[in-house]
């Protein structure tokens, strides 16, 4: 999880550049490729410190595809309804984690890992036939690129600052929590995750226009 989170957290303040300059669809394809052949190479590591390396190339495609994405939605939305074409876009986050660690727990249970590491694979040959069909010249030439120096916003330090500490209280939590429930005898700790995201949809839901009403 360290890995995945450390590594798209590395490519996200660039991506942005390269959808500017390049795209989005040459920006999505890397990400596709990433996912496939990272589920791939999983089928034929045995020794738990390589899977932690194979992390990286999940990181890797979740820094690529789902910024790229969240730009593609924030420019094809009208400005006066940004705030709640994000925050539905955001429930496609939310949902998946909600179904897809008992879905995958169930999967394991009854044909192991490689079945679920096979389904991976195919969904990111599926994301690569979505990212064909999206036009070479989506979302680029828009926006000039970033200054290379400017990693982090400089316009909204307290957001920016805001935004670090919450994901420091909830990456702990979302990592440790569910291995904490297994320890102490919880049958399925991937419910953990879908009461977790039930709570994200349930609040994005409500208060998917209160940005673009009161900013």
């Amino acid at each position: 999880y360290a890995m995945t989170t450390a590594t798209s957290m590395v490519l996200r303040p660039v991506t942005g550049g390269w959808v500017d300059r390049h795209g989005a669809r040459r920006v999505l394809i890397p990400g596709a490729v990433s996912l496939a052949a990272t589920s791939i190479a999983f089928h034929f590591v045995r020794i738990p410190w390589l899977v932690v390396v194979l992390m990286v190339g999940i990181g890797v495609s979740v820094g690529l595809i789902a910024t790229c994405s969240a730009i593609l939605v924030a420019r094809s939305a009208t400005p006066d309804r940004r705030g709640e074409a994000l925050t539905v876009y955001y429930l496609s986050n939310s949902v998946p984690i909600a179904i897809g660690p008992v879905l995958g727990l169930s999967i394991m249970a009854r044909g192991g890992m490689p079945v679920n590491f096979a389904l991976v694979t195919v969904l990111a040959l599926f994301i690569g036939l979505l990212v064909v069909s999206i036009p070479v010249s989506a979302a680029g030439d828009v926006a000039p690129p970033l200054a290379r120096r400017r990693f982090l916003s400089r316009r909204h330090p307290v957001l920016v600052a805001a935004l670090i500490l919450t994901n420091m209280g909830h990456g702990p939590l979302y990592a440790f929590l569910p291995l904490h429930a297994a320890a102490g005898g919880v049958p399925n700790p991937a419910w953990f995750f879908v009461t977790q995201s039930a709570c994200l949809v349930m609040s994005r839901l409500l208060f998917r226009k209160a940005s673009d009403r009161f900013g």
